[in-house]
């Protein structure tokens, strides 16, 4: 059985939104190399999710509409690539990953775009941004273990 992988992304433009996905199309030949890691376990700040190796899609008709012509600046209220969108990878159509996708940059070849980089980041790219700067005690509904 061969895996084939889907990638989707949100492009309502509302990152705090409700998402609205759009499948990616893909080379033939192309593929998602996804790495999983943790940097150090005893360090909660430096945990990390998993993350592809930049990989690349062709600037098909779906994937201009997708990233709005990334690579025409004249363009109004084009991909924004300073913020990264949500995504999903699926697996044969059975999700796989949810993080966040990240246009690193377009191949432009006699005015028109051939291709797009693109690199996707798990949902939980660092423990500390989900935390901040809150500390245990300041979780009050643990207050109902405290004992005397």
């Amino acid at each position: 059985m061969r895996l084939q992988p889907q990638l989707y992304v949100d492009t309502s433009g509302n990152p705090l939104g409700e998402p609205t996905f759009e499948r990616v199309d893909f080379f033939d030949f192309e593929s998602i190399e996804l790495t999983s890691t943790v940097q150090d376990f005893r360090d909660i700040s430096k945990v990390f999710t998993d993350y592809s190796k930049t990989f690349n899609v062709p600037a098909s008709r779906t994937n201009n509409k997708i990233f709005r012509h990334y690579y025409n600046s004249s363009i109004i209220d084009g991909f924004d690539a300073r913020i990264k969108q949500k995504a999903e990878i699926h697996i044969n159509g059975i999700l796989f990953r949810t993080g966040y996708l990240r246009l690193t940059k377009s191949l432009i070849s006699s005015g028109k775009a051939k291709s797009y980089s693109v690199t996707f980041f798990g949902s939980l790219t660092n423990l500390s941004n989900v935390i901040g700067d809150d500390k245990l005690s300041d979780l009050t509904s643990l207050d109902i273990y405290n004992h005397e």
